[in-house]
């Protein structure tokens, strides 16, 4: 169901089931939108969601309360020209499974109040989180990109990037989560990506800092590149395909490389720790062009 008109109902919006798409809302009950003339709540039901595909150049915003409904994932497609910018709260929100997705550009400005539940990323648009998180649940990047607004966006869950056009951009900002994963897909950003529980790394691309007391295991087939100044201190462990260089370093000072199996280590940039090459891996280090 599509509602483009300007309404001027004032009580909740209530989606029970399926997806409502919506092309305009506001945050009072002085401006009717397709979303009513309200500043009440709407309320979404596990396995529904609201699209927005509004036209105007500027977007929408809101902060209206979202309440979270029953069980089962929530839909936020932001498919509009311009933002959709959510600055009200979550109610009911622990414990359920959100999903941004979209093919525009969506900001989700409150804290995800989620508890152990998760946050999943799909579409080819960006979403942006703009508050310090506090959920322990899992945040997967599937498709488009997920885009850091401040600090500690995500907290202490774990992270997976799984997708060829899976984005996680940390922008400047940085933060401490659980355990990492890059199956496909890139992370970027100048900030520092710190693990609690390690980096597991397959394919792809790192442009952020990764940090923390732990290790990177590289594993799968693929390629990963890094590019960032890491300062991990754990060791890291090359065990299948081929972790390349890209003008960064490996780790930091006590991070001593281990190739193993059928891994390759190759590319320009820094390794701080020792390099221990097995006999069935390969170590292809390159010259740095000269300036």
């Amino acid at each position: 169901m599509q509602l483009t008109g300007v309404n001027t109902y004032g009580g909740n919006t209530t989606v029970s089931a399926g997806i409502l798409a919506f092309n305009s809302i506001a945050n009072d009950n002085t401006t009717a939108t397709a979303l009513g003339k309200t500043s009440n709540n709407i309320d979404i039901a596990g396995g529904a969601g609201l699209k927005y595909v509004g036209t105007a150049v500027g977007g929408h915003s809101s902060n209206r309360t979202l309440n979270l409904t029953g069980t089962g994932t929530v839909s936020l497609d932001a498919s509009g020209v311009g933002d959709l910018t959510l600055n009200g709260s979550l109610a009911n929100a622990s414990g359920k499974n959100i999903l941004l997705t979209g093919t525009g550009t969506g900001n989700e400005n409150k804290v995800l109040d989620l508890g152990t539940g998760t946050l999943t990323k799909e579409g080819a648009g960006t979403w942006q989180l703009g508050a310090a998180n506090t959920f322990t649940g899992l945040t997967t990047v599937n498709a488009g990109t997920l885009k850091y607004g401040i600090t500690n966006a995500i907290s202490s869950g774990a992270v997976t990037v799984s997708g060829t056009t899976a984005v996680l951009d940390l922008q400047s900002f940085s933060d401490s989560v659980g355990a990492m994963s890059l199956i496909n897909g890139a992370i970027n950003g100048t900030g520092t990506l710190t693990s609690t529980s390690g980096f597991d790394v397959q394919n792809g691309s790192v442009a952020a800092v990764l940090g923390g007391g732990v290790g990177l295991t590289k594993t799968g087939a693929g390629t990963v590149i890094l590019s960032g100044d890491n300062t991990y201190s754990g060791a890291t462990n090359v065990n299948l395909g081929t972790l390349r260089i890209n003008g960064g370093a490996v780790g930091g000072n006590a991070s001593n490389v281990t190739v193993n199996g059928s891994g390759t280590l190759a590319g320009t940039g820094t390794i701080r720790g020792a390099v221990d090459v097995q006999s069935t891996g390969t170590f292809t280090p390159e010259t740095r062009p000269a300036p």
